[in-house]
């Protein structure tokens, strides 16, 4: 059992701290702490460890132990006060334990990703990728995931400017990008990508950042309404890799375009009886 969430608060509340009190020291915002200790979301490796050199734990205790119902004993008070020069034994040991549990809590090899409220991902809609609302938990294989640990995130597609690879009302499963990574975007992907006045879009990607500083964005939808939207570097607020989509559409794709195919053939057909009506007179 995980108990991070909970050994957060006790210790922050031991030391007569609010969470921006807390939030301040560990460099980071104050609603960050609010959703660690509301389980909505839970440390990288980076501020794990600053939380446990802060209170002078150790990794395995504030996330495996329920420091709250063992500081009763004389042992616990020993663990939760001994010095900081014994917190991490050594970086590879908290690495493993971040590992297992990072962002999402990982039980027996299964992952709990946040479902929230994308709004429209196949066109222009609202996003607040720092505080999402959250509408359940999906269940997920962590060996299905592309990385065992980071900010993963499932929501619904609401547009067609993506079909026939993303149809309306199909769920995807989406992971955070560190700004690190972003130069690392491989074109002919999808990626859901959130600008600065908090608008998203899940488009299909050309890399064109290095060259001309943007994000080339374009729909597997032929349409010609769907044209391609370049987003500049320094509007990007947010981009997420989207891994998995899932979806109870069962459309049989060739009858759709051996539909458009007979509709072609009868339109040529129709084309030479009139060139021959024309070389008759």
């Amino acid at each position: 059992m995980i108990f991070l969430s909970k050994n957060l608060k006790f210790l922050r509340k031991k030391q007569g701290m609010g969470q921006s009190d807390l939030a301040k020291h560990l460099d980071i915002k104050s609603n960050t702490i609010s959703n660690y200790e509301n389980e909505v979301s839970a440390p990288d490796y980076s501020i794990l460890e600053k939380i446990v050199s802060f209170f002078h734990v150790s990794a395995h205790d504030i996330l495996y132990t329920d420091i709250e119902a063992a500081s009763q004993t004389e042992l616990s008070r020993t663990l939760i006060n001994k010095e900081s020069d014994s917190v991490i034994q050594n970086k590879k040991t908290l690495y493993n334990i971040v590992a297992d549990v990072d962002h999402e809590y990982v039980a027996e090899n299964i992952t709990s990703i946040p479902i929230v409220d994308v709004s429209a991902a196949a066109g222009y809609g609202r996003f607040n990728s720092d505080n999402p609302e959250k509408l359940g938990e999906l269940s997920f294989p962590t060996n299905f995931l592309q990385k065992k640990y980071g900010n993963y995130y499932c929501g619904r597609v609401n547009g067609d400017s993506m079909e026939p690879t993303l149809l309306y009302n199909d769920w995807i499963i989406f992971r955070l990008l560190s700004p690190g990574e972003w130069g690392d975007i491989k074109s002919d992907n999808i990626y859901f990508i959130i600008n600065r006045s908090g608008e998203g879009i899940v488009k299909r990607v050309k890399n064109r950042l290095r060259d001309e500083g943007i994000l080339l964005c374009q729909s597997d939808n032929h349409d010609k309404k769907y044209r391609d939207i370049p987003i500049q570097a320094d509007d990007i607020a947010n981009i997420y890799y989207v891994e998995w989509r899932f979806s109870n559409d069962m459309t049989n794709i060739n009858q759709i375009y051996f539909d458009r195919l007979s509709t072609i053939e009868d339109k040529v057909e129709n084309i030479q009886k009139a060139l021959k009506k024309v070389d008759a007179k």
